[in-house]
């Protein structure tokens, strides 16, 4: 059934604590939604330069929010054709990465290695880190809250898909920025919302930023879709439920 954690603790606690953990999913949707919808028009301005970042980002929010009014969800093809492009230009990146570093060396890594934690901690600096890796696994809750447009079999799968894919992904790509740029070079405002053109264009030139660009925006504009989507699950199974209006 719709409703993913809510639906869970629906079933084993009490309303109060569903209803609860249900705000706590839409205002995660929210995020999601916004920053994935910001990150996508960062890239496509890097792309367009003349665009507006701030006026562009509510126009993408607002087209994905009506198409899911009006009923459009998912498509599997779409979404398996933007998986692949994904897969095979990480894959490029990655060659081109791995050839520039074989030539350059590891000696940025190493002076990243030895910068000083924050905080002065090794704790302090895992629990940062920690909280800062879980942005890029955010969305697996997605899936379990339209779960009901799914066939039967597909909602494990898309788990275990993303799980083996974002395992592999993420530690990579901290690798290979940690292997390119100094960790000040990384928190300056320019690395902030297009890191990843940034390491196409060291490695690979004009071309395989563009690449990367277009793949990320292509990617993060998925996500703000899949946001609305799962929100619109969650809200139909909590009217059903009596929790809201049932004009939801």
């Amino acid at each position: 059934m719709n409703g993913g954690a809510y639906n869970a603790l629906l079933n084993t606690t009490s309303k109060s604590m569903a209803s609860f953990a249900a705000t706590l999913t839409l205002l995660s949707y929210m995020a999601t939604s916004v920053i994935s919808a910001n990150e996508a028009i960062h890239y496509l301005h890097h792309l367009v330069p003349a665009l507006p970042i701030i006026i562009t980002t509510v126009i993408l929010l607002s087209f994905f929010g009506m198409l899911t009014i009006g009923g459009v969800s998912e498509s599997s093809k779409v979404a398996i054709g933007i998986f692949l492009f994904h897969l095979s230009s990480f894959a490029i990146l990655s060659i081109f990465i791995a050839f520039f570093l074989f030539n350059n060396g590891m000696e940025t890594f190493m002076k990243n290695w030895h910068f000083p934690t924050t905080g002065g901690t090794i704790t302090n600096a895992i629990f940062l880190g920690f909280a800062a890796s879980m942005l890029g696994v955010s969305g697996f809750e997605s899936s379990a809250n339209f779960v009901e447009e799914q066939q039967t079999g597909v909602f494990p799968k898309t788990l275990k898909n993303m799980w083996i894919v974002v395992s592999v992904i993420n530690p990579l790509a901290a690798l290979f920025a940690l292997s390119l740029f100094t960790i000040p070079l990384l928190q300056s405002d320019a690395y902030q919302n297009t890191l990843l053109i940034k390491m196409a264009s060291q490695v690979g030139g004009n071309w395989l930023a563009i690449l990367i660009g277009i793949d990320a925006f292509l990617v993060l504009s998925g996500a703000v879709l899949t946001s609305f989507i799962g929100v619109s699950g969650l809200l139909e199974r909590m009217a059903l439920d009596r929790i809201l209006p049932q004009y939801f």
